[in-house]
Order: C-alpha cells, then structure tokens, then sequence
C-alpha cells in the first residue's frame, strides 16, 4: 500500500520524528499555507484566499469532522482536539496521525489517495495497519 503511494515505513518514520503538532482550533495560519510547498500552492490560495485553519478544521467535508489537516511536504499536523477520543478508538486515531504524516511525506492530497484506490484512507490504514 505504502509503495502504491510512492513512501515507505522508512520515509513516514522519519517524518514522524520530524513532525510538529498543533491546535487547529486556535491556528491563525491559512488553509492555503498548507499547500505553500507543493505544486497546488497557487490554486490553493485562490481556493481559500485568507481562510484560517481554525475556521476550516471545525466545518463538516461529506458529513464528516476534520480531525486533522496536515502541511504537504512539510512537518505540521494541525489537531481538532475536539474529535479526539482516546482509549476507546485509540486505532482510528493512530490511523488519522498515520494519514496526516502521509499527507507530510508525499505531498499526495486525499484526491491523490482516492484516485490510487484508497477512498476512506484512514480506514483503510487502521484495517491493514492496526
């Protein structure tokens, strides 16, 4: 699977020792800022002009929370804590930790991921990882 997305364990586990967490609730970065080292960097600022991930991360996508945004080719995760559960779906929550560094290494959008065959990704990685 990793293979399919151009990474390997070695790559996310470098990037995991790299990476930076923070409060997407509370972020006055851009939406845009998120895309400034890939080759979307320009549609994206068009897409979400001056939006700020605390605006973004607290709206539903397709009925669904954002838990996390992640940097593309960088090292920022950005967490809605608010969607953390801990114990109970400890799994899911790897899985998404595990889908935003992803995100990190590859640059890859969930587009990306979709058109590799891998829709509901975070899914798909708690069931063939976890």
């Amino acid at each position: 699977m990793l293979n399919a997305l151009d990474t390997s364990g070695a790559k996310i586990s470098a990037a995991a020792a790299q990476v930076v967490f923070l409060n997407g609730l509370i972020s006055e970065d851009t939406v845009a800022s998120l895309y400034a080292k890939s080759k979307l960097a320009e549609a994206a600022v068009g897409q979400y002009g001056a939006k700020k991930i605390s605006e973004h991360i607290t709206e539903e996508e397709g009925g669904k929370v954002r838990k996390a945004l992640a940097e593309l080719n960088g090292n920022k995760i950005y967490l809605n804590p608010k969607w953390w559960s801990g114990g109970q779906h400890y799994y899911d929550d790897v899985a998404t930790v595990m889908h935003e560094l992803i995100h990190n290494v590859t640059g890859l959008t969930d587009d990306d991921f979709i058109s590799r065959g891998f829709e509901d990704f975070s899914n798909v990685l708690k069931t063939k990882c976890f």
